[in-house]
């Protein structure tokens, strides 16, 4: 199949997605934080309210419906806050499927924070049924539950972008080459660009269109490297 990377709202989206065509999914909705601006934070406000679209959370109720339409088996991985993993996880339990908390461990964070804990640690949610693909074939360490991977540096595109080794090491254990990807809020595209990297397919849809943007010219300069490399 075409990879496919579409502007839009993704509630919608995901609507036109044939029923039991998607193998893997694995998506980074907006988290829930609870962290509010200060009156100190002067010029840095305007940064705070562009972040804060990504902190209100997602509606979980109209978008795991079709998680599991369109997925082949239950493969399902969805990053998300502390928060918001009680309510996810005893919505997957309640359909009767197996679900794992795994723990993404940045190992490389702010060195010194005040009356609070690290933020060193994100989570994701994984969900499967019995019968679902996964590769035993694979060094130990890479069916941990603990992924200790550093946060992407200040070449960012995107606030809350994720490290592209640890979206491949999922794939890795989770998927087969020419698996079909689905990533429903894509941000920076990473997981387009894992994907690539490991020679599954991938659909992809992205609301903000400056975001999409930049997205989509990091998988231009990736599909170009990919090519290259085909070459030689």
């Amino acid at each position: 199949m075409q990879d496919k990377f579409l502007l839009g709202d993704s509630y919608e989206l995901i609507k036109t997605v044939p029923g039991h065509s998607i193998d893997i999914i694995i998506t980074d909705p907006p988290y829930i934080i609870d962290i509010h601006p200060s009156k100190g934070m002067g010029k840095h406000i305007k940064k705070w309210k562009e972040y804060k679209k990504f902190i209100d959370g997602f509606d979980y109720t109209k978008m795991f419906p079709e998680f599991e339409r369109v997925l082949k088996k239950m493969n399902l991985f969805v990053f998300c806050s502390n928060k918001q993993i009680s309510q996810l996880m005893q919505y997957w339990e309640n359909r009767g499927f197996s679900v794992h908390l795994l723990i993404w461990h940045k190992n490389s964070v702010a060195p010194f924070v005040n009356n609070t804990y690290l933020p060193d640690v994100e989570f994701i949610i994984y969900v499967r049924e019995k019968g679902t693909y996964m590769n035993n074939d694979v060094k130990t360490g890479f069916k941990s539950k603990v992924f200790r991977y550093p946060s992407p540096g200040t070449d960012r595109i995107h606030e809350t972008q994720k490290p592209v080794d640890l979206i491949k090491r999922i794939l890795h254990v989770h998927s087969k080459p020419g698996d079909v990807m689905l990533d429903t809020f894509a941000g920076s595209g990473t997981m387009g660009v894992a994907a690539m990297q490991m020679k599954r397919n991938y659909i992809m849809f992205e609301l903000e269109p400056a975001i999409f943007e930049r997205a989509n010219r990091r998988l231009k300069i990736e599909r170009q490297k990919a090519r290259q490399m085909e070459i030689f």
